[in-house]
């Protein structure tokens, strides 16, 4: 769902996104549940959007 919400927001010219993630997304090993939240970071982190990403715990 990232992909194309980062998708739609590029092609409407949208610059500016806040995501809620969760803590521990980037220690390694990366535990199996945080699997999704690490992609979401990693899809908004590489989207050329200026952005915020909440990890809360």
């Amino acid at each position: 769902m990232a992909k194309s919400i980062v998708t739609a927001m590029q092609e409407t010219g949208v610059k500016r996104i806040i995501a809620i993630s969760s803590i521990g997304i980037y220690k390694t090993p990366l535990k199996a549940i945080l699997q999704p939240y690490r992609k979401l970071a990693d899809v908004i982190e590489g989207s050329g959007l200026d952005y915020t990403i909440l990890r809360p715990t």
